[in-house]
């Protein structure tokens, strides 16, 4: 299993409307894009950011799926600009395959 992570927080100024739509935007890749078998989208607790989203996929092809699914790079550029900062891990249950972006 890999688990890909990603925090972020948002700019000032996004207003309610937009802060929903990018979350609902995000939530929906479960059911957009087949090789994702769990995503959780929702408030980040315990750190610097506002909001968190995890993905499971089965295996690194999944992943690689995941990341070129024509709806994962359409949502990149509409959340991005809402996103003041972004952290991502990425890893699985494997010893020593992760990787940290701050």
């Amino acid at each position: 299993m890999i688990y890909h992570c990603i925090r972020f927080t948002l700019k000032p100024g996004v207003s309610d409307e937009e802060k929903a739509a990018g979350l609902a935007q995000m939530g929906e890749h479960v059911n957009a894009i087949p090789a994702i078998k769990a995503r959780v989208v929702g408030p980040d607790f315990g750190g610097g950011f506002d909001y968190g989203a995890v993905t499971v996929l089965e295996d690194i092809e999944g992943y690689e799926q995941y990341m070129n699914h024509p709806a994962h790079l359409a949502d990149v550029p509409d959340v991005a600009e809402l996103v003041a900062g972004l952290g991502e891990y990425t890893g699985s249950a494997a010893p020593g395959s992760c990787r940290f972006i701050i």
